[in-house]
């Protein structure tokens, strides 16, 4: 599964996952100044900050951008809780990519949104070979909560996941997986994910490992890590790249 590291929201930010051997980092329109220096970079549509804050992606305004850069691969300007939407964003940057190329310069990634009609995904699926998986952050979320009715709801969700991988295998990329358990499950399923995982060392005090060849999380003073804050978050990214890495 190929990983990049998403989240980033200023320097030190890159500053860190440098330190920690990152190369490869999704970032969105907004922040595309973090991600020089990185070998390999994808382009999100920022739909989860419309989503939380409001707002409406003009779809050609980000096409634009988009092509302007050298992107490993581009998330199709989707609409987190609205599929209809989000498919006919997908037709129009494909007509505006055929439109004004005689050969795509960017290889974009439809998103399908968890929970919304299938219907979409088989169209998706018919018309790329890489689909994106997206609304799961608050998901993923609840798989770390105490409340054992919300860690089920995630769990479901996660064993619905992985059936799904398996029938399609190495072609889903997982937005947002900000879960240790799931990425434990669909590292050898999947085509690639992004988290921002890493940066659990500053929100919670925790250090990302590995043990028994699985991803942990582990309160920072039970391993006797003494690091600040961004000692932390490098510890956690260093240790997920090296997970990641690992076949």
């Amino acid at each position: 599964m190929f990983f990049y590291f998403s989240g980033l929201s200023e320097i030190n930010d890159a500053l860190m996952l440098k330190r920690a051997g990152v190369n490869q980092v999704l970032v969105n329109p907004t922040k595309i100044h973090l991600s020089q220096g990185f070998l390999k970079v994808a382009l999100d549509s920022n739909a989860y900050y419309h989503f939380r804050y409001g707002g409406t992606l003009d779809v050609i305004r980000y096409m634009e951008i988009a092509v302007s850069g050298n992107y490993a691969w581009i998330s199709a300007p989707d609409v987190i809780g609205d599929p209809e939407t989000t498919y006919q964003n997908w037709l129009v940057a494909r007509r505006w990519l055929k439109q004004n190329f005689e050969s795509s310069p960017v290889r974009m990634i439809p998103v399908w949104g968890w929970d919304t009609p299938k219907k979409f995904l088989n169209h998706y699926l018919q018309q790329s070979r890489i689909v994106g998986i997206g609304g799961l952050v608050m998901l993923m979320r609840q798989g770390k909560s105490k409340n054992p009715e919300e860690r089920a709801i995630a769990y479901k969700m996660l064993r619905q996941l992985k059936t799904l991988c398996q029938q399609y295998p190495q072609r889903f990329h997982i937005y947002g997986c900000n879960w240790t358990v799931a990425l434990n499950h669909l590292r050898s399923l999947a085509y690639s994910t992004d988290s921002s995982l890493a940066w659990d060392g500053a929100r919670y005090g925790l250090i990302i490992h590995i043990r028994n060849g699985k991803l942990i999380r582990t309160p920072a003073w039970e391993l006797e890590f003494e690091g600040n804050r961004e000692a932390r978050c490098i510890a956690c990214a260093r240790n997920i790249r090296r997970f990641m890495a690992e076949r």
